[in-house]
């Protein structure tokens, strides 16, 4: 992500503080509400702010704080800062499956990866050059793919599901799409919800934290479980 830019959109729709504090409080109470003491505090507030200023959508037209911002500003910015506003109304979110780190048939280029949307099963190759320790092929992880010049980047947020409930997410995808109910979003801040769970309940099975037929606490975490 380019960071500069990314901190201009932001200052520039902070401007409207009341709606920042009602999209905050609508995205947290469908992901999870997170603490200060989370270790995911800092990915998943990033996270919150990529969804409010590249997805979140209002008024009529229905407009992200990106497009707005392009429709009000676009002509103040330089030829050289255009295309990265233009690549934040062009973001991909997605579950991500992990299908190759370092692509290339002659020379392997290690800052390159290969995923693919679970959703979709489309292919992309991201350019990533900050090291992703530990990651494998067929590992998933919510993340967002920005346009950055004729490249794709991760954004800085991140949410990895663990291993061994691959195959669950998979049948859990299959099956909605064969019922006809797969909405990708809500998917998503289910399985955030989950994995902030994962978090902080460390002595309970991942089986009964990733489990879509009797979800864990059901649908509110509340501050003193995660303390109990």
């Amino acid at each position: 992500m380019s960071h500069p830019q990314f901190e201009t959109l932001l200052a520039w729709a902070s401007e409207d503080r009341e709606d920042v504090i009602a999209a905050k409080r609508d995205y947290f109470a469908s992901t999870g509400e997170v603490f200060e003491d989370d270790p995911s505090f800092e990915s998943r507030m990033q996270s919150f702010f990529n969804w409010y200023l590249l997805d979140r959508v209002k008024g009529n037209p229905p407009l992200t704080p990106a497009q707005r911002f392009l429709q009000e500003r676009g002509g103040e910015l330089s030829a050289a800062d255009k295309p990265t506003f233009l690549g934040f109304t062009k973001s991909r979110h997605s579950l991500y499956e992990i299908r190759r780190v370092g692509v290339g048939l002659i020379k392997v280029r290690e800052d390159l990866v290969k995923v693919r949307d679970a959703f979709t099963g489309d292919d992309y190759v991201v350019t990533e050059r900050r090291r992703l320790p530990g990651l494998e092929k067929g590992d998933l992880l919510e993340a967002r793919l920005l346009p950055v010049g004729d490249t794709l980047q991760f954004s800085p947020a991140f949410t990895y599901h663990p291993r061994p409930v691959r195959s669950l997410l998979l049948k859990e995808i299959k099956r909605r799409k064969k019922l006809g109910t797969l909405d990708a979003r809500a998917l998503c801040w289910e399985l955030e919800r989950m994995a902030l769970h994962l978090e902080r309940f460390r002595n309970i099975p991942i089986d009964k934290i990733y489990s879509f037929e009797t979800p864990f606490l059901g649908e509110k975490h509340r501050r003193e479980g995660a303390h109990g």
